[in-house]
C-alpha cells in the first residue's frame, strides 16, 4: 500500500534547486529518532511532497495550522520534525493549497 510523506528542509541548507541539480540526495544527518524511523519506512512508489516537481508556491506553517483539514498532522504538533507520514487526504489538501 502506498504511503504519503511530508519531508521538509531549510532551503538555505539544501534547496529544491540543489536537489534538481544533483538528481538525488542522501539524508545522512537526521538525528531525530522519529524522522529517522520514518525515512526507513519509505518505499519505492510512495508519494513525497515536492519530490517530483516544485510546488507552485510554498505552503506556510501558518496556512497548515489554520486549515481545519490539517489540524491532526504531526507538523502541527511537532513543527521541527523533518519527515512525517500524512494521510492521503492531508497530502492532497497541501497540494491543493499550493496551487491556489
Amino acid at each position: 500500500m502506498k504511503s504519503f510523506w511530508l519531508v521538509k528542509q531549510e532551503p538555505s541548507s539544501y534547496s529544491w534547486s540543489d536537489f534538481v541539480a544533483e538528481g538525488q540526495t542522501s539524508w545522512t544527518g537526521v538525528r531525530n529518532y522519529a524522522a529517522r524511523n520514518n525515512l526507513r519506512k519509505m518505499r519505492k512508489g510512495d508519494e513525497v511532497l515536492a519530490s517530483v516537481k516544485p510546488l507552485r508556491r510554498p505552503v506556510t506553517l501558518r496556512e497548515i495550522k489554520s486549515n481545519p483539514r490539517l489540524t491532526e498532522i504531526a507538523l502541527v504538533r511537532q513543527s521541527r520534525l523533518s519527515v512525517m507520514a500524512l494521510a492521503e487526504s492531508e497530502f492532497r489538501e497541501i497540494l491543493k493549497i499550493a496551487t491556489t
